[in-house]
């Protein structure tokens, strides 16, 4: 993800305590916001900020992110 000529880590992981999936953002591999992906069917997720404050144009960025990773899950983005 790029956001004002910065480019942004994105990963979806299962490394975390819980039992869902999180899409996690970073930035020079320090994790600035993540979303606990609650259920794909309905599009829910917890949403956390680690850094703060953060750019609203990065938290928009994230939240369009994390729209595409519930609507298409893993399947390859055409």
């Amino acid at each position: 993800m790029i956001v004002n000529n910065v480019k942004y880590d994105l990963v979806v992981t299962s490394a975390n305590n819980f039992e869902n999936l999180s899409l996690e953002c970073c930035l020079n591999n320090e994790l600035i916001i993540e979303a606990d992906l609650i259920s794909y069917i309905n599009k829910k997720a917890d949403v956390y900020v680690r850094k703060s404050p953060l750019d609203a144009d990065v938290i928009k960025a994230f939240l369009y992110e994390l729209d595409q990773e519930l609507k298409v899950g893993g399947n390859a983005k055409v």
